[in-house]
């Protein structure tokens, strides 16, 4: 792995606005006082810049997280020798191609049956020097939506005890446009398919002004006994409400 180097921050900020694709895989927990180290890496990809960072549970060296970020071909990388993709960073529950629902607009995901889960406005302290929305907050509005999806499927509200949760295992944006300061912007959400004990959902950010989709992702999560801290099926009552809701073909 590459040392941390430091550079120019004004670089860094520039090099964010040109990723296309962020893939992620959550390996492990870490309790909140766990000393965490992170490490970096570049990969060959088909001639573009991939770049491997792992989180890393300082004592026992043990992989809590890696995410890979692909720049798009104006990004290259000119001085590192490049590094084999572990297999715990690579794809498994997400299909390591085309996102699902691509081409669909604002009207024609909500004929899919998604659902809004979020829209807002873009504000200005958000945004990095030159006017553009900073890498995590794209993230950040889509783990916000989540709540709001299964609000709005389970009307009841039963979940909510304390006692039975969720935890995302994988997730991958493709990222398509930039937003900027004062955008507008809206997502909608869905679920994608279900297996035992995972849920594989898809979250669409729209900006309503020039109707262009700003990122589309996939997600796979489990459902968690958070007693226990271990997957558990989903159950009747749940995956019944989730079944019903099912996005549908574009």
């Amino acid at each position: 792995m590459l040392e941390f180097r430091l550079c120019d921050s004004s670089h860094i900020r520039a090099a964010c606005n040109h990723i296309e694709v962020t893939h992620m895989r959550f390996v492990a927990e870490a309790r909140m006082a766990a000393p965490i180290t992170g490490y970096f890496g570049y990969i060959s990809s088909n001639g573009n810049t991939t770049v491997l960072a792992e989180l890393r549970n300082s004592r026992t060296n043990s992989v809590l997280a890696a995410f890979t970020y692909h720049f798009d071909s104006k990004l290259k990388a000119t001085s590192h020798e490049p590094i084999v993709l572990p297999g715990y960073a690579g794809a498994k529950g997400i299909t390591d191609g085309p996102l699902p629902y691509v081409n669909c607009t604002l009207e024609t995901a909500y004929a899919c049956g998604f659902v809004t889960t979020g829209k807002g406005v873009i504000q200005d302290e958000e945004c990095d020097s030159s006017g553009y929305l900073m890498p995590h907050h794209y993230m950040g509005r889509s783990s916000d939506s989540m709540p709001n999806l299964w609000a709005i499927i389970n009307q009841d509200n039963t979940r909510g005890t304390g006692e039975s949760g969720g935890a995302v295992l994988e997730y991958r944006m493709n990222h398509y446009s930039l937003l900027k300061g004062g955008d507008r912007f809206v997502l909608v959400s869905g679920f994608y398919n279900l297996g035992d004990k995972t849920e594989h959902m898809i979250h669409l950010m729209f900006n309503p002004e020039t109707e262009k989709m700003v990122i589309g992702s996939e997600s796979v999560g489990i459902n968690m006994d958070l007693v226990a801290r271990k997957a558990v099926s989903i159950p009747p009552e749940r995956r019944a409400l989730i079944e019903n809701s099912l996005l549908r073909q574009p």
